[in-house]
């Protein structure tokens, strides 16, 4: 039996395993200046005794693998919208051996430099039908309607780089006692992971009253000290928490902003109504992650359509929460999620100065599969008003 055995595997590797032999491998990994995988990038490799191109994308960690490839010397290279190509010559490839190629996105020099500071300005997130973030559109893929009229898209970026201020507001009501202590632990986790240099952060709880117990800093102890020192007291004063934060710290503040809203929906005790809260966070041109902390469906169920509303008007999401790990899962995604928005920039048609409200919409008419998520709409700048001065005499 064992010459017939070794006659058979003999045959398969000649007639199979030559080619396995002889290959190799190229992996690495695509990420932002912060170190984290930059899903969607496009890696190409070729070489030079084959300059015809083989082309793969990084998969949700960053990660890119080239499998059972000739050995020799090959050329690896990246693309991705709003950041520089790249390119990295001599990768050496040898028979069964892996070779490592990594990259760090860096952002590319614009030949044309586009002036975006008076146009309107729109993030948004793009994901598959198994809600993985898609990150390597360009702006022939969007169709953006302000008021059911199209508009010229002149730039779209990725934000990855962008500065970010972050507002997190804890509901410290009685009802929320039995997950307050996870709440503090994952806030903390969230901001370690998410927050870099130029970002800013604070912390604000509410119950009947409303504690600043930190304004905006980047200073990451104290951010940590004020989040453990919120404390459960009586009454919910939820929509009068985001107008104020809002109306009082973000509407001055310019780049991305987010507001983390950790509440079970109720509202008992607040002189301001939905429709306030709301309007100053468009205002604001914040963006709202919703996270229900109602954990047990017993007792009080909440107001989880009040977090949905908060969330959809806003492009932001609503995580309505079944158990404790659901809450730090949505942490998690949050912090994918600010690293995976685009920014459409765009002149609006509609030129008047009114303060007026204006409905937006963006398709991905190309991509009838993926979903876009974007605020419903934004104020239009209001122009002073005009100052008459009477003449003497």
């Amino acid at each position: 039996m064992r010459p017939i055995h070794a006659l058979l595997t003999l045959c398969f590797t000649l007639m199979f395993g030559t080619v396995a032999l002889q290959a190799g491998e190229i992996f690495g990994t695509v990420a932002d200046s912060s170190g984290v995988g930059v899903a969607g990038t496009k890696v190409t490799i070729a070489s030079t005794q084959d300059p015809l191109k083989q082309a793969t994308v990084t998969n949700t960690l960053g990660r890119y693998s080239f499998p059972r490839i000739d050995a020799g010397e090959y050329t690896v290279g990246i693309e991705h919208p709003g950041f520089a190509v790249q390119e990295k010559r001599n990768i050496v490839v040898r028979a069964q051996e892996r070779a490592h190629a990594d990259f760090t996105l860096g952002i590319a020099k614009l030949t044309e430099t586009i002036d975006v500071s008076d146009m309107v300005t729109v993030l948004c997130t793009v994901t598959d039908k198994n809600s993985f973030f898609v990150t390597h559109l360009g702006k022939e893929d969007f169709h953006l309607k302000e008021d059911g009229k199209t508009q010229r898209i002149a730039q779209v970026s990725q934000e990855t780089s962008l500065p970010l201020t972050l507002a997190i507001l804890i509901d410290t009501s009685m009802s929320v006692e039995p997950v307050l202590s996870l709440e503090k632990q994952t806030a903390k986790q969230f901001l370690e992971s998410v927050l870099r240099e130029q970002d800013l952060a604070m912390v604000m709880s509410f119950d009947r009253n409303i504690s600043i117990p930190i304004d905006l800093t980047a200073d990451m102890k104290q951010l940590e000290k004020a989040i453990d020192s919120v404390s459960i007291g009586q009454g919910t004063s939820l929509h009068d928490a985001v107008f104020r934060v809002c109306a009082e710290k973000l509407i001055t503040q310019g780049g991305r902003k987010a507001v983390i809203l950790i509440s079970d929906g109720d509202d008992t005790t607040s002189q301001m109504k939905f429709a306030n809260a709301i309007d100053s966070v468009h205002r604001a041109d914040a963006i709202v992650y919703a996270i229900s902390n109602r954990i047990s469906k017993e007792g009080s169920l909440g107001n989880e359509r009040i977090l949905k509303q908060y969330a959809e008007s806003t492009g932001g999401r609503a995580f309505l929460s079944a158990n404790l790990q659901d809450i730090k899962k949505a942490f998690d995604a949050i912090q994918q999620e600010l690293r995976g928005q685009y920014s459409l920039s765009y002149d609006s048609s509609n030129t008047a100065q009114d303060g007026s409200y204006r409905k937006l919409k963006v398709l991905l008419t190309k991509h009838p599969e993926l979903k876009v998520r974007i605020k419903k709409g934004y104020f239009a700048p209001k122009s002073p008003p005009t100052i008459t001065v009477a003449k003497e005499g």
